[in-house]
């Protein structure tokens, strides 16, 4: 593909200080992957105002999602210009207590060397997605992405998420050490 048409890194640079338009549109084969494993979503706390995804509740720029309360099944594609502050606020709605969120789906880019991301290694599953997305933008442009990503999914159907998500990429979880004791026939 011709260099031009690529999300560039100035691009993602621009968009990360708020330089240009930050909305990179989920495509369509990641939307009908979170709804077969969720069945249905209720809230995109980040939801664009030109590509509304399917979901029972929309908070764009105007409702602040990072202000909201949020519950049930969640799907979030978050500005990648605040990333953190989006991973931030959905640990802790999924902290809350009594429990409020059922299950929740996030994409963002596979930034594996940044703070915010080491939260993720906490979800119950995570797909590094084959290939770079192609991301929809205003205007109807659609360019790919510089970077790989992610979709993390925290939430109880495991096999339900794998069997969805393992034709998209590779998936992982997170073995702690004494998970690990215990398969190799420790204490």
């Amino acid at each position: 593909r011709a260099e031009s048409e690529r999300l560039s890194r100035n691009d993602l640079r621009a968009a990360i200080r708020g330089d240009e338009e930050d909305e990179f549109y989920t495509p369509s084969h990641i939307i009908r992957a979170v709804l077969d494993v969720l069945g249905a979503i209720d809230l995109d706390p980040a939801a664009s105002e030109r590509q509304p995804l399917p979901a029972a509740v929309h908070y764009t720029r105007h409702e602040d999602g990072l202000f909201a309360f949020w519950a049930s099944r969640i799907f979030l594609n978050p500005p990648y210009s605040h990333t953190k502050q989006w991973i931030d606020k959905l640990f802790a709605e999924l902290s809350r207590r009594p429990k409020v969120i059922t299950a929740a789906l996030t994409l963002v880019p596979a930034a594996t060397d940044t703070a915010w991301f080491q939260q993720l290694w906490l979800a119950d599953g995570i797909c590094f997605l084959h290939g770079r997305l192609t991301f929809g933008y205003p205007g109807s442009r659609q360019r790919p992405a510089m970077f790989p990503s992610v979709v993390a999914y925290f939430g109880p159907d495991r096999v339900k998420f794998h069997e969805v998500f393992s034709p998209l990429g590779t998936l992982v979880r997170r073995i702690v050490a004494y998970q690990m004791d215990k398969a190799e026939g420790g204490s």
